[in-house]
This record gives structure tokens, C-alpha cells and sequence, in this order.
């Protein structure tokens, strides 16, 4: 809280202006302050121990390469997340798909072979009875969720 001189005691509250924000000001002040200072005082401390000026340069190539190098194993990692979770979902949907089009096909070749037994001769009551007993327990087409969900 922070008081008002104008306000004779009252408090007045600023909504955002709080003490994390102040602690998380001073902290970046600090901090970028503290990586300022090394990077200036540097050149002076391995002119110090006598290394010679390419040396910084040689220094501060191998932190920018390796920093890359991290980058590019970040970047690829994550694409190949991404790419993983749109493979999963495609080949999910067309699994979907041939499943709904072979639960639909089972009554339509049904539909087929009755009208084959129509014209049968003496095996056609056997068969139709075959028939029968796939129509009272019909194809079980099983809703599970995806097997790659966990991606």
C-alpha cells in the first residue's frame, strides 16, 4: 500500500504498482546491470592475465555457437512434437473413416446375399438362417478413443 500525502492518512491503493512488481523491477535492474558489467569488464581481466584480444572474440563465438546449437535442437524437437500430434490426428481420422465405411458396407452386403438367396435353389434356408443369426448380433464397432491421445 502506498500512502497519499494529499489524502491527509487515507490509503490509496494503485492497483498494478505493487511489491512484486517492484521486486521483480529491481531484480531485472539487477541483473541486466551485473551482465553489462561483465561484458565491459571483460577484455580488461584476460588483457590482465595476458591473453591475447582474440581471445574474446574466440570466447564470445563459442557462447553464441553453442547458444545456436541449443536453439536448433529446441526448434527441432518442438517441429517434431508438432508433427507427431498431426500424423496422430490424421491417421486417427482415417482410421475413423474406414471403420465407419466397414460398419456400413456388413448391412449392405447383407442386403446383397438376400437378394442372391432369392434366387437360390435348396441351399437358400440354410443360408438364410446363417443370415438371420448375423443380423440379431451385427457388427460391434467399438468407439475407443484414439490410440494416440497420449500425444
Amino acid at each position: 500500500m502506498w500512502m497519499n500525502r494529499h489524502t491527509s492518512g487515507t490509503r490509496r491503493r494503485h492497483g498494478w504498482m505493487n511489491q512484486k512488481v517492484v521486486g521483480i523491477g529491481l531484480a531485472s535492474i539487477f541483473s541486466d546491470a551485473s551482465d553489462e558489467t561483465v561484458t565491459a569488464l571483460l577484455p580488461a581481466f584476460l588483457a590482465s592475465m595476458g591473453v591475447a584480444a582474440g581471445a574474446l572474440g574466440t570466447i564470445e563465438g563459442l557462447a553464441e555457437g553453442l547458444s545456436s546449437v541449443g536453439k536448433l535442437a529446441w526448434n527441432f524437437e518442438t517441429n517434431l512434437i508438432r508433427l507427431t500430434e498431426t500424423w496422430a490426428e490424421v491417421t486417427t481420422a482415417a482410421i475413423t473413416d474406414v471403420r465407419d465405411q466397414a460398419a456400413a458396407w456388413v448391412p449392405n452386403e447383407q442386403a446383397t446375399l438376400e437378394g442372391v438367396l432369392n434366387r437360390t435353389g435348396s441351399e437358400s434356408d440354410r443360408i438364410r438362417n446363417t443370415l438371420a443369426l448375423t443380423r440379431e448380433q451385427p457388427l460391434s464397432v467399438p468407439s475407443s478413443p484414439s490410440p494416440f491421445a497420449k500425444w
